[in-house]
């Protein structure tokens, strides 16, 4: 479990970190407000780990964060509100998780996201809702799902 004492007691001065790699540390799961006091976090990496499902509010308080790479996980649901917040985020790698549905919710507020990358997930459907606001967005790769409708009204 990836949690607020685990980063305290890994890193003496947290409050000064702008990058973060925690891959292939086996994490199942991560503590609501665990990067709470990483004002300064802009590069976060949780790639190929075990996490499931990314609750609203684990990236609590990361202002700053530009980027952030979950792919390689086994991430079955985002919960609605698990990215409010990161007004500054511009890339998001979801790749090669097993998600089936992403909320319309799920993106709200990223208006400067650029980037995002949901390839070889079991995405079969995307609400016509889901993209709204997303202005800045130039790329985004659904390669290697099971889209069968981008128009779900559901």
């Amino acid at each position: 479990m990836l949690n607020k004492a685990y980063i305290n007691e890994t890193f003496k001065e947290p409050p000064n970190l702008t990058q973060i790699i925690l891959s292939n540390k086996r994490f199942n799961s991560i503590d609501n407000e665990t990067f709470s006091d990483l004002k300064k976090l802009t590069e976060l990496d949780i790639s190929f780990n075990f996490l499931k499902t990314i609750e609203s509010q684990v990236f609590h308080g990361l202002n700053n964060l530009i980027e952030i790479n979950l792919s390689f996980n086994h991430i079955n649901e985002l919960s609605k509100n698990a990215l409010n917040g990161l007004k500054n985020l511009f890339k998001i790698n979801l790749d090669n998780n097993h998600l089936s549905f992403i909320h319309k919710e799920t993106f709200n507020g990223l208006h400067n996201l650029k980037v995002l990358s949901l390839s070889e997930n079991k995405i079969t459907s995307i609400d016509n809702e889901t993209f709204i606001g997303l202005n800045s967005l130039s790329e985004i790769d659904l390669s290697y799902n099971k889209l069968e409708n981008l128009n779900d009204d559901d």
